[in-house]
């Protein structure tokens, strides 16, 4: 299954929607794709909804620290929210970002993530 990006920006909030199967690879692009909106439309607050994305398995320990770095290089100053199957969430990638400084939360709630953005 390909992998899909939405992309939404409504009342200074940015959302990106990705339908797909997973991969460490499509994941980065999505962060590339908000970067590269951010800084399009001066977006500091950006709503990433990963609910729909199919999964094989786990997603490995190794691929939540690279993507906590990436995050921190091209989201940096950024208020991020990630939306992801609450069986997949263990905050390792959130703790790495936050930990460099930056603002992040990932939680199955919208409701949540729009509150805490």
């Amino acid at each position: 299954m390909d992998f899909e990006i939405q992309v939404e920006h409504r009342d200074g909030l940015l959302t990106l929607t990705a339908t797909g199967q997973w991969s460490l690879q499509k994941a980065k692009s999505l962060i590339d794709r908000a970067a590269v909106e951010c800084e399009e439309h001066s977006s500091g607050r950006v709503l990433v909804d990963c609910l729909s994305i199919e999964i094989d398995g786990r997603v490995l320990e190794y691929e939540r620290y690279v993507l906590g770095g990436y995050i921190l290089e091209k989201l940096r100053g950024v208020r991020l929210a990630v939306l992801f199957p609450p069986d997949q969430i263990n905050r390792f990638a959130q703790n790495i970002v936050r930990g460099g400084g930056s603002a992040m939360l990932v939680t199955s709630d919208r409701d949540e993530a729009l509150l805490w953005l």
